[in-house]
């Protein structure tokens, strides 16, 4: 599912399935993705800035240059997760 360049601040994804959703470029400030499956996502450019990332599954996403500035990362799966450039 294609949804790069969207605007998703503040939306609820609470344990939704977007395994392989392309979030290019999307800003997801303050995105509720607690439990949310992300594995394979793109998240190339997006601002996850704040958001809430715990327990999501992002196995073998593609995190390239994301903001996680203040993301919640607690136990979230990164396993084979791109971090390359991401703002931590």
């Amino acid at each position: 599912m294609n949804l790069s360049n969207g605007w998703f601040q503040n939306f609820n994804f609470e344990g939704s399935d977007l395994k392989e959703v392309d979030f290019s470029n999307s800003d997801l400030t303050r995105a509720n993705l607690f439990n949310a499956n992300l594995r394979g996502a793109n998240l190339t450019n997006a601002d996850l800035s704040s958001a809430d990332l715990e327990g999501a599954n992002l196995t073998g996403a593609d995190l390239r240059y994301a903001n996680l500035f203040s993301a919640d990362l607690s136990s979230a799966d990164l396993e084979g997760a791109n971090l390359t450039g991401a703002d931590l």
